[in-house]
């Protein structure tokens, strides 16, 4: 990991697809990684309930909000056994989820 970033920091290596954060590292999912890099490329950290379903591959057919819920009850595990109790991604109404923690990318 780069030296230059803090403990508190939650990273995203992506040469090892892992989540690294002051408790844990944790090797995501290929859908998982994709997912967490696009909130990475945002500014305010919202994506729409689309871009995620398309990150984790779910064309028109396979599309089920509830499938989706499911999927980001996964990933805010993980972000929580990593990093701890503060990231998660929250549901924006109207807009679709964001990613309240901020993530480096390596």
């Amino acid at each position: 990991m780069n030296r230059s970033l803090s403990s508190t920091d939650l990273v995203l290596e992506t040469v090892t697809q892992t989540l690294v954060g002051p408790k844990s590292r944790i090797k995501l999912q290929i859908n998982e990684f994709k997912l967490l890099s696009a909130f990475s490329f945002t500014a305010d950290n919202i994506l729409d309930t689309g871009e995620i379903a398309e990150r984790f591959d779910m064309d028109d057919e396979d599309f089920s909000r509830s499938t989706l819920t499911v999927k980001i009850v996964r990933l805010r595990k993980k972000l929580k056994q990593a990093f701890g109790e503060n990231a998660d991604i929250r549901a924006v109404r109207l807009k679709g989820y964001k990613l309240t923690t901020p993530l480096k990318l390596v």
